[in-house]
């Protein structure tokens, strides 16, 4: 995955989509809120907003994965509300075994989005955009204003959700065991 600087404003987007690269694609809006600043827990938020080329497919793709944790939360909760009374000593085991992966689908869901917008830099009026397809980021740095850029803080992010999961699920699958 690729990371560039791009001028805020009409930029050449490639004539394909921007997640798989598919010739068949329509122009949809994308909204996210970009962190202008934080200090402590407040932080101000600017939304940028873009018509990013995208297919049907590719546009949908992480609300699947979305609907798929909530299903696996939901799932916990009523095999966890049949379970419980019957076998109280299974309920922490089978609550970790299906927690976790609704987690991980989760953060997949946050990570299968064709572009993420990581930065506003308002004094030259560039955003800072992770392209999953590393082909439309080559074509978009043709563009001129365009630049290489990296971002290193967002893997730290899912490295610590991705942590928080497993030590979640460990923790679980002990006391399951230790309290029977």
């Amino acid at each position: 995955m690729k990371v560039i600087e791009l001028p805020l404003g009409n930029f050449g987007w490639p004539r394909c989509c921007c997640g798989c690269g598919r010739s068949d694609f329509d122009y949809r809006p994308y909204t996210e809120n970009v962190v202008i600043w934080t200090v402590l827990s407040v932080t101000a938020y600017r939304p940028i907003s873009l018509l990013v080329p995208t297919c049907r497919r590719c546009a949908h793709k992480h609300l699947y994965w979305y609907a798929g944790a909530g299903v696996m939360g939901a799932l916990t909760i009523a095999l966890l509300a049949a379970i419980e009374k019957n076998f109280p000593i299974y309920g922490g085991l089978l609550m970790g075994l299906l927690v976790a992966p609704a987690f991980v689908m989760f953060i997949l869901g946050t990570m299968a989005k064709p572009l993420k917008v990581l930065g506003y830099n308002e004094s030259d009026g560039t955003i800072k955009v992770k392209f999953r397809n590393d082909q439309v980021a080559t074509e978009l740095l043709k563009n001129p204003g365009s630049r290489p850029s990296s971002h290193k803080i967002v893997r730290r992010s899912y490295l610590i959700a991705l942590g928080a999961v497993v030590l979640i699920f460990v923790g679980v699958v002990i006391s399951a065991l230790y309290f029977k």
